[in-house]
Parts: structure tokens; sequence; C-alpha cells
């Protein structure tokens, strides 16, 4: 078999091309032979995270050490930190058995671990425009994916999550201009898997994480995501997941199904839902709401929408 080469992290991202991106634009890159990635905490196949967690905090809308007083200037400066991709992919080393995980982390994905906002666009390529290839055995602690362990919009009230806006009046259309930006977007980029198909695995679930606050969403594995929360995904297949006959055991726990999670499991998803603008409660005062109109308005930007996704 070709080996391949491996990347290996002992911190908190790791991947085959990235381990973590703020914002920038990528095109044309591919990583190819690639046998395994780990990390402790997110770790993919191209890139371990795009997360642009931190950026603001709610003792003054300080970003990177910016005092962006008026939200004009926060609505200027999102765009610089949201990560777009365009025509990448990862391509495992043909011919490693699936015993060992690919990529293993706690937020494990085939071609990133967490993608919280930004965007993938292969609709451009030749041929294939699948963004993983010849993936087998993706396992993470709480997430697991072919393509992704999450997917979410950033977030506008979870500090550690993406935007943080706590205690700031939003006028709607402010609101909408900085969700527009902010929703993970996913163009024809699919996960194809190597011999024998593709398996997928989220092994734990827990009650809490580091900052006390509950996880009631891990524990999901999914063929292409284990968790979709205020995702766009367009023209994005998962072919050909692992079968019962593709395996010698009898057991479950032994890797006889092709997808397996302590929560949530899909063949696609293993949850998907909208995004946690619509969850805010008192965190963000949204003004500029009048009428019902006006809130479907910002449902229809955070809702979860998969177009010609098998």
């Amino acid at each position: 078999p070709n080996e391949g080469f491996t990347v290996s992290a002992k911190g908190k991202y790791a991947g085959g091309a990235i381990g973590v991106t703020v914002g920038g634009d990528v095109s044309n890159v591919s990583v190819n032979n690639l046998k395994q990635v780990s990390a402790v905490e997110t770790a993919g196949g191209f890139m371990g995270s795009n997360s642009a967690s931190g950026l603001l905090n709610s003792s003054g809308l300080n970003l990177l050490g910016w005092n962006l007083v008026e939200i004009n200037g926060l609505l200027k400066a999102v765009p610089y930190f949201v990560t777009d991709c365009t025509s990448c992919y990862v391509s495992y080393a043909v011919g490693n058995d699936a015993v060992e995980p690919q990529v293993t982390a706690n937020s494990a994905g085939g071609f990133i671990g967490e993608m919280y906002g930004g965007s993938l666009d292969n609709s451009k390529m030749s041929g294939d425009s699948n963004a993983v290839r010849n993936v087998t055995f993706i396992q993470g602690m709480y997430y697991a994916g072919g393509f992704a362990g999450k997917i979410t919009s950033g977030s506008l009230v979870q500090a550690g999550d993406g935007i943080d806006l706590l205690g700031i009046t939003v006028d709607l259309n402010d609101l909408l201009s900085v969700l527009q930006v902010y929703i993970p977007r996913i163009i024809s980029a699919g996960v194809s898997s190597g011999a024998g198909g593709l398996r997928v695995k989220a092994t734990h679930q827990t009650s809490s994480v580091a900052d006390a606050v509950e996880d009631v969403d891990s524990g999901s594995a999914g063929g292409y995501a284990g968790l979709i929360r205020g995702a766009q995904i367009t023209s994005s297949n998962v072919t050909s997941l692992a079968t019962k006959m593709d395996f010698t055991h009898t057991e479950p726990e032994n890797g006889d199904w092709a997808v397996t999670a302590p929560n949530h499991a899909g063949g696609y998803a293993g949850q998907i839902d909208v995004g946690s603008v619509t969850a805010a409660g008192d965190g963000v005062q949204i003004s500029g709401i009048a009428n019902i109109g006006d809130l479907l308005n910002v449902l229809n930007v955070v809702e979860s929408r998969l177009d010609q996704c098998d």
C-alpha cells in the first residue's frame, strides 16, 4: 500500500494543509497522499478549523485590539475574518486499510474539523469536484463527519464560537448584513470513499465543555457532518458509505455499521438545525423587527438548507 504522510499536533489544531485560519482566501490548493491527521481538539484532512472565536468580547467591541465603537466598523471588518476556499480538496493515500482512523480529534472531519462560517466552492473544478477523496474512516471523540465534524454559522451570542455581541443593540439590517457573510456555504464539495466504503464514528457524549456550558449536541456523527447548524450546502454528496458486508464483525461496537455515535447518527448528518442567532434569548437585542415578516427574514438567513445533496 501507499504509506502517505502523517500530520500530528499535540495542541488544538491539525490539518493536511492548514491547522487553523482566521480569514483570507484559499484557492486551487490540494492535499494528496495523506495517511493520517490527528490533534487533541480539532483536526481535518485539509484544515483543522477556520474558527473566528474571540474576535469580539462583551467588554466593548474589541476586535483583535481594534476598538470598533460602531456597528458599521464591525460590518466592514467581518468579511476579512471569514475564510473562503475555492477549488480545494484532500485525497487520502490509496491502499491503506480502514482499521486505523485517518482523522482523529475531539472534532474530526475528512476536510475540516470545525467550520464556522466561510465557504468552499468547487463548482468550477473540471472533472472530479469532490472535496474529500479516498476516505475510509473518520473518528472524533465528540463530533465526526466525512467532510466536517461540525459546520455551524458564526455565533452571534456565544463567546468562543464566533462573534460575541452580548449586550449590544443591533439593527435588523445590520444583523442581516453580518449574517450574510457569516453563514457557511458549501457548493459542489462532496465526499467520495475509498475501497470498502466510508465509516464515521463519534465515541463519546459529554454534558459539559471547558467553559461549563452544556453541550447537548456532542456525540454526533454523519457521513457528511456530525452537526450542521445554519449552513447552506449545495450539490455535495456522500458516495459509498460502508455496508455490513464489508466487515467481518457482527457486533456494532466492532465497526459493523457505517456511522455510529452515542447521541445522533445519520447517513448524511447526525443533527441539522437552525443557526444560533434564533436561540439568542435575551443575549442580543435586535431593533427594527416590527412584524413577523422581519423575523422571518432573519430565520431565512440562518436556517440550514441542503439542496441536491445525497
